[in-house]
């Protein structure tokens, strides 16, 4: 998947997307998460909190912005 968050310690693709309201899996499966303490495990264990991925997809989006802008 060519979008897909890989994981820190074994760069298997953890999740497809995370948006506002829910994160997309790999098999196209929308997930909602509303709290601050929901996690995603990848399959060697590895944990990452939604906002923190959120926060990554937001800041690899806007460097993308202005990269089309320059």
């Amino acid at each position: 998947m060519e979008n897909a968050l890989k994981c820190a310690s074994c760069a298997s693709d953890v999740v497809a997307d995370v948006t506002s309201n829910d994160v997309v899996t790999i098999d196209g499966e929308r997930v909602p998460f509303r709290r601050h303490t929901d996690y995603v495990v990848c399959s060697c264990l590895s944990s990452y909190r939604v906002t923190d991925l959120r926060e990554v997809v937001a800041h690899v989006e806007a460097r993308m912005r202005s990269n089309t802008l320059s």
